[in-house]
């Protein structure tokens, strides 16, 4: 059991993205990013929430591995899958990508923000503001 506050709000203050809760494979973390530009952000910062096993506390660090290519905007469903919006622009934004295990492949369309439903399915915003 997880001994924390639970769907606590992402905070955006003075540069700094603090997001209290990532769940990844059962376990919760947290992060913190710097902004760099209007599009990109650096993770400065990171830890896991200590668990409770029958009175012993188990604390897991995540492994961080940097994939290759640049993307303006991540998202991560619940299920593990990424998808990135590229930097590789066209009509109605930026290409889509999602990762495959081992590379990035490209979708169809073109968007300038993403986020992923907990089913993996990916949800996107192009330049005219319309939702797909």
């Amino acid at each position: 059991m997880v001994q924390h506050e639970s769907l606590t709000a992402s905070s955006f203050e003075q540069g700094l993205l603090y997001i209290p809760e990532i769940l990844i494979d059962g376990l919760s973390y947290w992060a913190e990013f710097q902004l760099l530009s209007d599009t990109e952000f650096e993770l400065i910062n990171w830890g896991s929430y200590a668990s409770d096993t029958e009175d012993s506390q188990l604390i897991v660090q995540p492994v961080w591995n940097r994939l290759q290519g640049g993307a303006s905007d991540i998202g991560i469903g619940a299920d593990g899958s990424m998808w990135v919006i590229g930097k590789d622009e066209r009509p109605g934004g930026f290409r889509i990508y999602y990762w495959t295990g081992s590379r990035w492949q490209r979708v169809d369309g073109a968007a300038v923000r993403i986020d992923v439903g907990p089913d993996g399915i990916p949800w996107v915003v192009n330049d005219k503001h319309q939702i797909h």
